[in-house]
């Protein structure tokens, strides 16, 4: 009991109140009202505390009741009564949805979650080309998927034939937005005639295949690979000019014109061979003395098969060098250092 006291008084002093210290406890915040969480993602745990729960929390994952993985140990308890912890899921963790997150301080108060929360895998589907699609050499396609709960912004597309790594096709390529992404891709001369071949996919939390084999083939007329339109090509550099053509083609030799504005300017290479691999090639040293100009194509001749011409014109440029820096102006100190681009 406190009475009040006047100065004089025999009770008159001073009064000092003690309030018991709270008992240690921990709390968890997050994780304890249920919902999904992704693996590979990034998530953290967080927690409240009172009094002196020791200076670090151990936190384990249960599934159905029994401890399925120590995500941590030794996690400094926090400050001013809140701590917390990143967890990234590990992407093996199996999916479920009978997880519970229990947290227990050094001095063993323990919190666990309220209610049970779902841990699922993110997904990723490969839609094309999924199996039995002819693809030409030479000609564009587009690798196309579909994405759910993906944290990553990147994905890797590896060609596969007879189930093993043929080559890399993309190692970051951009995954895409609103769950559907897509990659165009080109079969090219290294890529034989094969009816064995699938696409793989893979992100940091998923991956996907080919449900069954497609093939690569020769195209059915004789195409222009290189340049066909749009590149802009050198005088006096070496170039390739690259040819596809059907598997049947009949003949011995053939030809490459260079055209200009649709008229013949030149015969580049003649009396090529025809092989059956379906590819052709020439070298080709660009004039230093050809006009410059930007409605060029190529036209390949062989054998008894149509003729084939770049899809587009190309450019061909003089070389040329510039200065970017300095750019003009100002003025330089002797002694004074600067750097000079181009």
């Amino acid at each position: 009991e406190i009475r009040p006291a006047q100065p004089g008084d025999a009770d008159y002093g001073d009064v000092t109140i003690f309030y018991p210290d709270a008992p240690p406890s921990v709390t968890l915040t997050s994780f304890s009202s249920g919902g999904e969480v992704y693996t590979s993602h990034l998530y953290r745990i967080r927690w409240d505390y009172t009094g002196d729960p020791g200076s670090t929390v151990r936190l384990e994952l249960q599934n159905g009741g029994g401890v399925s993985l120590i995500i941590a140990e030794g996690v400094e308890i926090g400050h001013d009564g809140s701590g917390s912890y990143d967890w990234n899921i590990p992407a093996g963790l199996a999916p479920g949805s009978n997880y519970r997150i229990r947290i227990i301080s050094a001095k063993t108060q323990t919190d666990t979650s309220d209610t049970v929360f779902t841990i699922r895998r993110p997904s990723i589907t490969l839609t094309s080309p999924d199996g039995g699609e002819v693809l030409e050499r030479g000609k564009n396609t587009l690798i196309t998927w579909t994405y759910e709960n993906e944290d990553s912004s990147r994905v890797r597309i590896d060609l596969y034939k007879d189930g093993a790594p043929e080559r890399v096709i993309a190692i970051n390529a951009p995954i895409g937005s609103g769950g559907t992404g897509s990659y165009a891709w080109m079969p090219e001369v290294y890529d034989a005639v094969g009816s064995t071949y699938t696409i793989h996919l893979s992100s940091s939390g998923a991956t996907d295949e080919s449900g069954s084999a497609f093939s690569i083939s020769n195209p059915a007329a004789l195409a222009v690979h290189s340049p066909n339109g749009g590149e802009p090509w050198y005088t006096g550099d070496q170039n390739t000019i690259e040819w596809f053509y059907p598997s049947s083609l009949s003949g011995s030799t053939g030809m490459v014109e260079l055209l200009e504005s649709g008229t013949i300017d030149r015969v580049i290479c003649d009396n090529l061979g025809i092989y059956p691999d379906g590819y052709g090639f020439c070298s080709w040293d660009i004039p230093e003395d050809l006009a410059a100009g930007n409605d060029y194509t190529i036209r390949v001749s062989l054998g008894s098969s149509p003729a084939g011409s770049s899809d587009a014109a190309f450019t061909i440029r003089d070389p040329f060098i510039s200065v970017t820096a300095p750019p003009g102006g100002g003025v330089w100190e002797p002694g004074s250092v600067h750097e000079i681009t181009w």
